[in-house]
């Protein structure tokens, strides 16, 4: 389609870039006999069949040691935190892919992503969480003011500026809020179940 053959040309105007490979189906993705010599798995939320969330849930894909970008619409922003659940590093709305470049620059040193959009998001879920939540493992103080720059649009190295620390200090505290999301998906999903009766 459209979108897959702008983002393919995007990524191989990129300089370093090898090799693009393109898969239409998740099961094509799973088939593919060279998964572990991949450096970076871009992912599309919306697949026929299997999805992109379950495709990154698939254990092939599990055990890959690589950055995983999803991509997604502005409507399925619930599936944000299915997506880090299994492990996304980065998390774009199609609509942003202007920021692609600076995206995968972070993804391949080592880094975590948030687009200005999802880290709204993610203040708006940590914020309803710690209403509902009596032991909930907020954010520091600086993963807050790190998030709140994120929103505002700042790249992680115009936030090491203004902060004054370094970028690998800012790329550790987006990991951490990154683990932190993932920690407590797992108990809005236990308090829910529970309140269904299902433990």
């Amino acid at each position: 389609n459209t979108f897959s053959s702008t983002l393919s040309s995007l990524l191989r105007m990129r300089k370093n870039t090898a090799r693009v490979i393109e898969f239409p189906t998740a099961e094509q993705a799973l088939d593919f006999p060279f998964l572990n010599d991949i450096d970076c798995l871009i992912v599309d939320y919306r697949l026929k069949k299997m999805d992109g969330i379950d495709l990154l849930g698939d254990s092939k894909i599990r055990e890959l040691k690589i950055p995983k970008l999803i991509l997604s619409g502005f409507d399925a922003e619930k599936k944000i935190f299915e997506a880090l659940k299994y492990g996304a590093t980065g998390y774009m709305f199609k609509e942003e892919l202007y920021s692609l470049d600076s995206i995968l620059e972070t993804l391949l040193n080592g880094g975590a992503f948030i687009t200005p959009t999802i880290a709204l998001r993610v203040v708006t879920f940590f914020r309803d969480m710690k209403r509902s939540e009596e032991n909930f493992e907020d954010l520091t103080e600086r993963e807050e003011e790190i998030l709140k720059e994120l929103s505002n649009g700042y790249s992680p190295k115009e936030i090491a500026e203004t902060l004054k620390i370094s970028i690998q200090t800012v790329r550790t505290h987006i990991k951490n809020i990154y683990k932190k999301l993932e920690v407590n998906n797992q108990i809005q999903l236990l308090k829910k179940a529970k309140e269904k009766n299902l433990l």
